[in-house]
């Protein structure tokens, strides 16, 4: 059994997708849609401190499989590319969360590459919808997604200090918990 939970904005009649997590029997996965895909991607490896350049068009997202591997994945036409793996707790020894991704919301201007050909998204039969007017005066939120276990789901809400809401979706023994944090105003809002 899995949940996939995916979140949007609309602008001009169009809901345009900010994330899609997915949790799988232990498993996150999050597919962003907060950055273009065609032309080059720069993409930073912290684990190996360079950078890599792709030319062309990706799809991108990151992982926290049920073994405690972490990684983010780039796919163009069969090819996949993994980068900055490291390892993590395995799924049935984690007593606290994990972070799978974190994006920028709300998405205030449609994308120029829109639309985008993206399969999960329309898996998705009501993805929550995330309005300018839900995060009040604040320039914008970080979307941050954590797989946990279901009684340290309160925990964490609690720890984060949650400003607007929080969604949970359900799965076995874990929840996948997508907290709205502010970020600093310096941050630039997409």
């Amino acid at each position: 059994m899995s949940v996939l939970l995916g979140f949007s904005s609309r602008i001009g009649a169009v809901d345009y997708p900010a994330a899609v997590f997915k949790i799988d029997n232990g498993e996150g996965y999050c597919w962003p849609g907060d950055k273009p895909t065609d032309g080059t991607l720069v993409v930073f490896d912290l684990m190996a401190a360079r950078k890599k350049c792709f030319s062309g068009s990706w799809e991108e997202h990151n992982s926290r499989h049920r073994s405690g591997q972490r990684h983010q994945t780039l796919v163009n036409t069969g090819r996949r590319v993994h980068v900055g793996v490291d390892q993590d707790i395995a799924a049935h020894k984690m007593q606290s969360w994990s972070s799978i991704r974190r994006v920028t919301v709300p998405l205030v201007e449609p994308f120029a590459w829109w639309p985008i050909n993206m399969p999960t998204w329309t898996a998705i039969k009501s993805p929550h919808r995330l309005r300018r007017s839900d995060f009040g005066s604040t320039q914008g939120v970080t979307l941050h997604g954590f797989i946990c276990r279901h009684g340290r789901v309160h925990e964490l809400v609690s720890r984060w200090r949650v400003a607007t809401r929080s969604w949970t979706a359900r799965d076995w023994d874990f929840d996948l918990v997508v907290l709205a944090e502010p970020f600093p105003v310096k941050a630039e809002v997409i």
